[in-house]
């Protein structure tokens, strides 16, 4: 049960959040609060009052920010004409909200079991969410990181902020995933999930294992990125840095985000401009095609046991499970197919006779699918990704070599964020920001924007 401090430290963020913006620079104070709401706050816990929406951590770091930008930083708010860039795909994201709630308003039952049909409440429920996680997120970050500068900055932050993090990763894997517990009442999640390889998966103040693996990575490659741009930290070279938290990623015992940080590595520091570009968009449109993959048996399913038998068994039976959840699940959003079921666990499979529910959802693709349908899917993932079809683009009419190079490392950052959905929940409104900030300081560059 969360303790007194842990609801304190999300009441008091807002606060502190705008007292920020009061005493750094718009661009300094947003990747501050973004990154240290996420990395320290309190997982799970929610501030609720009568008549108002609750909100956790990464809504509250989206409130201070755009509470800060319109006390400090509105002219250049202004000036990104929110709304009118991609972030706009998430007013359709809200009308799919509302068709989505009138086309569940019956109720379901299961044996013992009554789920409730959804309401005008769901509605609001749903856009709160959508705004919060998707579009200010992305708004912020294309407003604040616009020129090679500001791109420098992010990138030297989040490398720091792995390193950062570094010294609560080491006293959970030597005592198990406890600060969570320590400092806030309760661990966050199931703690026999904790447990990986003869020793432990650590989470700190993440909300899984599994999410700090993620953020290790992203910490690697902005390292990868700054080292082969030659942007050294201040007297540490940035490959030290990236070997430093990358030791730890391996570490971390997340087979997935380990081949996600190793590689994405590999090719900012090896590969040509060209090439990493093609890759991120090779990506960005396997992941929008994967639920068709799927859904027309095109992917190649016993090609990927077969490699997770390579690694180990329980790689195997952990994979195998997975894509037999992603099955069943899809079999369920096939009678909704457009809209989705809605919250409340509708969209799950149950037991008719048992009422309890037969199937788990993992991979954040197939939530959305089966919650909000094929058309909340198709906007929730094509703003997720649309900074990586503008890349190449934007690439051709960048100059200088390490601007180029600082932006494929934010891209690829942005890759393998999106790439993670498909196994994994969303974790974290981090890629959405990152999404943002890419397109943000693709475009500022490529129009030679100056330092601010």
């Amino acid at each position: 049960m969360p303790n007194a401090l842990s609801y304190l430290a999300l009441g008091l963020s807002i606060p502190v959040g705008i007292a920020l913006f009061m005493v750094l620079r718009n661009t300094t104070a947003v990747i501050v609060v973004v990154l240290s709401f996420a990395m320290f706050l309190p997982e799970v816990v929610t501030l609720d009052a009568p008549g108002v929406p609750g909100f956790g951590k990464y809504e509250a770091a989206s409130i201070a920010c755009v509470l800060g930008m319109l006390l400090k930083g509105r002219r250049r708010l202004r000036a990104a004409r929110p709304l009118r860039g991609p972030e706009a795909l998430t007013l359709a994201l809200f009308v799919c909200a509302i068709i989505t709630v009138v086309t569940n308003r019956d109720p379901l039952s299961f044996g013992l079991l009554h789920l409730p049909g959804l309401t005008s409440n769901d509605v609001v429920s749903m856009i709160y969410r959508d705004l919060l996680w998707y579009t200010v997120p992305f708004l912020i970050g294309r407003t604040v990181i616009t020129n090679a500068q500001e791109l420098r900055q992010l990138l030297v932050s989040v490398a720091v902020a792995g390193v950062v993090y570094t010294p609560f990763l080491f006293i959970e894997l030597q005592m198990s995933p406890q600060l969570h517990r320590w400092i806030y009442g309760f661990h966050q999640h199931s703690f026999l999930q904790a447990a990986r390889g003869g020793g432990y998966r650590p989470t700190v103040f993440l909300s899984h294992g599994l999410a700090v693996g993620l953020f290790m990575a992203w910490s690697v490659v902005a390292a990868a990125a700054l080292a082969r741009a030659r942007r050294t930290f201040p007297g540490v070279p940035p490959a030290v840095v990236a070997a430093y938290d990358w030791g730890f990623l391996a570490a971390c015992k997340s087979l997935g985000a380990f081949l996600f940080g190793t590689a994405s590595s590999a090719i900012l520091l090896l590969a040509p401009p060209r090439f990493i570009a093609r890759v991120a968009l090779v990506a960005a449109i396997a992941v929008l095609a994967y639920p068709a993959c799927r859904n027309y048996q095109l992917f190649p399913v016993d090609g990927a046991l077969a490699v997770a038998r390579a690694v180990s068994h329980e790689r195997a039976q952990s994979l195998a499970f997975r894509l037999e959840m992603e099955d069943l699940i899809t079999q369920r959003a096939d009678e909704r197919p457009w809209f989705g079921w809605g919250g409340w666990g509708r969209n799950q499979v149950y037991d008719v006779e048992a009422g309890r529910s037969v199937s788990v959802s993992d991979g954040f693709w197939v939530i959305v699918i089966s919650a909000r349908g094929m058309i909340g899917y198709a906007f929730t993932f094509a703003l997720l990704v649309w900074p990586l079809f503008g890349l190449r683009r934007n690439l051709r009419r960048i100059e200088e070599p390490a601007e180029r190079t600082m932006l494929l490392g934010l891209a690829m950052m942005v890759t393998i964020g999106v790439l993670d959905l498909i196994p994994n929940g969303l974790f974290t409104p981090l890629v959405v920001f990152f999404g943002g900030a890419l397109h943000g300081a693709g475009r500022g560059l490529a129009a030679g924007e100056p330092a601010a």
